[in-house]
């Protein structure tokens, strides 16, 4: 259906010493191969959905796309539906799309860790061409349509689980404020304990780095990535604090949180944006990880209350 079909190929399994802690604790089957990452891609940065701006009917495709994926990996939708409906700050109609899987512990089975990602670009320029927004954010979805795969229907999960595709994030970051602001009644941000945030996750080979950013000294967040990424080949560095994304939002309602993203000197915000120069052997290293990372975040084992009633410590 719809464009789904595209990434529904690829090898089962994933061929990388990366991922062996990541194996013992969860069989993620082929959700971050190369090969159905890239479809993810390459479907969401088509001509056909041409730049994905807000409001637009590429725009909607994606959500249609999203929700379908969602959907197909055993999510289910949240109070008021799959879509969050809204009108950005530039008076677009303009959507997020939610998918949630319940937490089954009866201690922290209420507490949610949501993973979230932006659908949206810049869309055309008057001349008719578009910006594909490959790396930005059709990266951050393939990861997020990953961990859905991964994290779907067939296992009990401790805590719950909201994947959140977030619309007009090039517009003021709305699409998240929006749900910070007015989530669904059955998802308080209250309960809200961490949120991680994916933008811009597949020009890895450009610096030969994965940010985790607000991953700083003390906080939760370096605690679970340092463990995640002692068994990855990637480069992690934890030094730096985010800006400009939807990470931003929820750090100011007190969640704690952490944003992945590489460095694209060359076509951020360009037409170059496209989906054949990005990075994918080591975007599956990137989504391996951050399953990694997720699996500590929805253990019980992990207190996650503590650190949420501290607030968000990134200034």
């Amino acid at each position: 259906m719809l464009l789904l079909a595209l990434a529904c190929t690829g090898s089962p399994g994933a061929d990388s010493t990366d991922t062996a802690s990541v194996a013992e604790l969860r069989s993620f089957g082929a959700a971050f191969d190369a090969d159905v990452l890239e479809a993810h891609v390459r479907a969401l940065a088509s001509e056909e959905l041409a730049g994905r701006k807000a409001g637009s009917e590429g725009d909607a495709l994606a959500v249609a796309y999203v929700q379908e994926a969602l959907e197909t990996a055993g999510f289910e939708a949240a109070a008021g539906g799959w879509e969050q409906p809204f009108v950005d700050s530039k008076g677009t109609d303009s959507l997020n799309v939610l998918g949630v899987r319940w937490g089954a512990d009866p201690r922290v089975g209420d507490e949610i860790v949501i993973v979230g990602a932006h659908h949206d670009h810049l869309g055309q320029r008057r001349d008719g061409s578009y910006f594909p927004g490959a790396n930005d954010n059709a990266s951050g979805m393939a990861v997020l349509l990953g961990l859905a795969e991964a994290f779907g229907a067939g296992q009990a999960l401790d805590r719950t689980l909201v994947l959140g595709s977030w619309g007009s994030e090039e517009v003021n970051l709305d699409g998240s404020r929006v749900y910070v602001e007015d989530p669904p009644s059955d998802l308080p941000i209250d309960d809200t304990v961490f949120y991680v945030n994916l933008d811009m996750v597949g020009a890895y080979e450009a610096r030969e780095t994965l940010y985790a950013l607000d991953a700083t000294r003390g906080t939760l967040a370096r605690e679970v990535v340092s463990a995640a990424s002692a068994s990855s080949s990637l480069n992690v560095d934890m030094r730096y604090e985010g800006e400009l994304s939807d990470s931003v939002n929820f750090c100011e309602a007190g969640v704690p949180e952490v944003f992945f993203w590489t460095d694209d000197p060359d076509c951020y915000h360009q037409t170059c944006d496209t989906a054949d120069r990005l990075d994918y052997d080591d975007m599956s290293a990137v989504g391996w990880l951050v399953g990694d990372v997720l699996d500590r975040l929805l253990s019980a084992d992990l207190d996650l209350a503590g650190p949420r009633a501290e607030g968000c410590p990134v200034d």
